[in-house]
């Protein structure tokens, strides 16, 4: 940034200067058949709204301003849930400043997610099933973003950004762990592999959501066993995998939590 750029103070006009000195470089090697095509393009088909909020305080700024943005995409492309759980987490980073910090962590979070092929969406969902075994929730579930961005106890809402990134990392080391595994020739491999070939992902969620809390027990192999054999059960619509883990914290044994979940499934 330049000298004159420094004495700027209206970060809209740094971020514009920024942007036309991006272009100046970028457009010395552009044909200038290229250059007058774009050109047209940015003056017909481009519109800029420039939207500047205020508020009392910093973080009223930023909570308004995130929801005008969520407002605009909504009647436009929608926002990934990722988008609004990055926002989010952000706002909440910059109002301690840490923004550096919160912005490495979720470069490291959104590489080892694409190494792992999942999506960030895909981390949320098994994050959600931890949560709510936590909490102990066996009602139907709601949307991504409606669980953990609305209301007051949603986990975004009351947790600080480095706990929620931790607990990420956690579930990404966890799922990491599990395909390191798979790929064993061993009861534990076998046993992996089998539920790992279902369609759905009720078994991932279930075997996430018990090494992040148990992590590999003497009982794990006795749990992907009985996970098998009850997968298909259910209580009126719900897995029985929730109800499996409350068993287990309730110091049940394997083969306990067994026959009492062919017992709610023979109902």
């Amino acid at each position: 940034m330049s000298q004159n750029q420094k004495k700027i103070e209206s970060q809209v006009l740094r971020n514009f200067l920024d942007i036309y000195s991006w272009l100046k470089t970028s457009f010395t090697n552009v044909a200038e058949d290229e250059k007058r095509k774009f050109i047209k393009f940015f003056i017909y088909k481009v519109y800029l709204l420039p939207i500047e909020l205020r508020g009392k305080t910093e973080d009223e700024a930023n909570e308004r301003a995130l929801m005008i943005f969520e407002t605009i995409n909504n009647r436009g492309q929608n926002l990934e849930d990722a988008d609004i759980f990055k926002a989010k987490l952000y706002n909440k980073a910059v109002s301690v400043g840490k923004k550096t910090d919160f912005l490495n962590r979720w470069i490291r979070i959104k590489d080892e997610c694409e190494s792992l092929d999942i999506t960030i969406e895909d981390l949320f969902k098994y994050y959600s099933h931890i949560l709510r075994g936590k909490k102990g929730i066996t009602t139907f579930e709601t949307s991504l973003r409606d669980f953990f961005t609305k209301g007051p106890n949603a986990p975004i809402i009351v947790s600080d950004y480095e706990r929620v990134t931790d607990e990420l990392v956690h579930v990404l080391d966890v799922l990491q762990i599990i395909n390191e595994d798979a790929e064993k020739i061993s009861d534990l491999g076998m046993w992996l592999k089998i539920l790992k070939m279902y369609s759905n992902k009720f078994p991932m969620f279930a075997i996430v959501s018990y090494l992040y809390k148990y992590g590999k027990d003497e009982e794990y192999v006795e749990f992907l066993k009985l996970l098998t054999r009850v997968l298909n059960a259910t209580i009126g619509e719900r897995i029985l995998v929730e109800y499996g883990l409350q068993l287990k914290d309730q110091g049940k044994s394997a083969e306990e939590i067994v026959s009492i979940l062919e017992k709610e499934k023979s109902k």
